[in-house]
């Protein structure tokens, strides 16, 4: 539950390492280590938890090290890549928006997914750099799809740490400047757990937001601490419904009246509603009939290969939009991070 204090609301949780004396070691050093790897287990596994240290965490930890300092290469390197998933409106069966997704193409291990790199970035303060490259990307995307013809909005995913950035706002008014990207092209999803940190100061940063004409809204929805109390306060487009709902809708019916319901609040707060993780025909056909308005998943399309997008068989007019955007997309939707990427010895300004 939110804590109030000095006129903030904020979400306290905790990670906790714990190591045993004397069993795993009699050094003060050595346990503080020990205990501290414990704790980035904790925080690695979604935190809000407690994690005894064991042998295989020395093994882990080493890893760990070694995937950031090879990250922290992959920015300078021209590693990064983004990727774009459709999102298709269900009132006409076209594709007009897309979420930027990270990838980071290793020279060793391949492609390796955010999950294997994102918990590392963001505790080790890389998370800003990389959410700037992606944001920028993005935008540049955007734009290069408006210059040929096609007004998609791109969606980029913010992190706790960005949000909290004193720069944040001066830094997407800039790269919606150098872009040329309207600004309502950019849409920024947030998840539901970090917009009830610290309310008041997170309501005041999205109402700035807003002014710059760019569109917000809520990812993982369903999963986090909100209400209806908190919600209409915030300065909202969207609500994503949290995939894990969408996966059991038809065989799971507390799921199936939970999406019903924030369909419905969402309609009723003029909010558009976005399922994620749409993966089956009739996952589709229930969003259709609860009046879902965009849905996103395999079903439609994979998030692309670096080189092309692959469509799925859909109705014939969205496989016309996306085919036909697939044909400059084959040229510019992989990008690279040496674009952006600052001086070698330096990392862009957090």
């Amino acid at each position: 539950m939110p804590y109030r204090i000095n006129d903030h609301e904020l979400i306290i949780g905790a990670s906790i390492g714990v190591t045993l004396f004397p069993d795993n070691a009699r050094e003060l050093q050595t346990l503080i280590s020990q205990a501290d790897m414990a704790m980035a287990q904790a925080k690695y596994l979604g935190g809000n938890n407690l994690q005894f240290y064991n042998k295989n965490l020395q093994s882990a930890s080493k890893e760990r090290i070694a995937l950031e300092t090879s990250l922290r290469k992959a920015i300078f390197n021209g590693e990064l890549e983004t990727y774009y998933q459709p999102k298709m409106t269900l009132a006409g069966d076209t594709i007009t928006k897309a979420e930027a997704l990270v990838r980071w193409n290793h020279p060793e291990e391949g492609l390796i997914t955010p999950g294997r790199f994102i918990s590392i970035a963001e505790e080790s303060s890389l998370i800003n750099d990389i959410g700037e490259f992606v944001m920028r990307q993005a935008c540049q995307q955007a734009r290069t799809w408006l210059d040929t013809g096609w007004e998609i909005r791109v969606s980029v995913n913010l992190s706790v740490s960005q949000l909290r950035q004193t720069q944040l706002i001066e830094l997407i008014r800039t790269i919606l400047d150098e872009t040329r990207l309207p600004p309502h092209l950019l849409e920024l999803e947030l998840t539901e757990s970090l917009i009830m940190d610290d309310i008041e100061r997170t309501i005041e940063t999205l109402h700035t937001i807003r002014q710059l004409g760019v569109t917000i809204s809520i990812d993982d929805f369903g999963t986090g601490y909100s209400s209806l109390s908190y919600l209409k306060r915030f300065p909202v487009d969207a609500l994503k419904i949290d995939r894990s709902f969408i996966s059991s809708l038809d065989t799971n019916e507390d799921d199936s009246a939970i999406t019903r319901a924030i369909i419905a609040m969402a309609h009723s707060l003029d909010l558009k509603v976005v399922a994620e993780g749409v993966e089956k025909p009739s996952h589709l056909q229930f969003l259709r009939d609860n009046a879902c308005d965009e849905v996103q998943g395999y079903f439609i399309s994979k998030p692309p290969a670096r080189d092309r997008i692959q469509p799925v068989s859909r109705p014939s007019r969205l496989i016309q939009t996306w085919s036909t955007l697939a044909v400059f997309t084959d040229r510019v939707h992989t990008v690279s991070c040496r674009s952006s990427s600052p001086a070698p010895g330096s990392l862009p300004a957090p």
